[in-house]
């Protein structure tokens, strides 16, 4: 009589399941400060927010090239320099979170994700995230993420290729119309 009291009272704390399964892996988001990401991941991540912010600085100086055509370069400079900053603030944060989670990922403190700020250090850190796998284990950063796709495989694979070749694409007739402009202007001045 008194085990059926026991188990008939509100205020006990329910019963465990033994039906409960550890989470081994999980499938990171993009736009998160949590958890860790693997290397394409990283690469994709990266070229998405370097596309956001080409896009955002493309608008900006569209909109701002007419100040310095006006012949106040001194203020417009300054107001450029400014707007330049406040969009590189936050897409400089964006990187350092991503980095962090690499770093997550490679079983390291996010802290190292500053070694960004020093200049030729910052080129070989980079590779490092790239490169070096990740621990297949749950670490203290959390449960490892899950294998990515094939889908999702061609397409980091991919995706870097397309986007250059279509840069290059632009850049290097661009190119060769400055240097022809550059030869005729050269040709005409005595």
């Amino acid at each position: 009589m008194s085990n059926k009291a026991v188990s008939n009272n509100p205020y006990e704390s329910p019963q465990t399941s033994t039906d409960v399964e550890y989470i081994d892996s999980y499938k990171p988001k993009i736009f998160t400060t949590k958890g860790r990401i693997g290397r394409l991941r990283y690469l994709a991540y990266s070229m998405i927010y370097n596309f956001l912010v080409m896009f955002l600085i493309g608008i900006v100086s569209s909109v701002m090239m007419p100040m310095l055509s006006n012949g106040n370069t001194g203020e417009s400079g300054v107001v450029i320099l400014l707007i330049i900053g406040m969009v590189y603030l936050p897409v400089i944060l964006v990187f350092f979170i991503a980095a962090r989670r690499r770093l997550h990922d490679l079983d390291h403190t996010g802290w190292f994700s500053l070694l960004m700020i020093v200049p030729v250090i910052n080129m070989m850190f980079g590779l490092y995230l790239l490169f070096a796998s990740g621990s297949p284990q749950a670490n203290q950063y959390g449960p490892p993420p899950q294998t990515n796709s094939v889908l999702e495989i061609i397409i980091g694979l991919v995706a870097p290729i397309v986007i250059t070749g279509i840069l290059v694409a632009i850049a290097i007739p661009a190119y060769q119309g400055y240097v022809e402009k550059a030869k005729q202007a050269q040709s005409v001045s005595p």
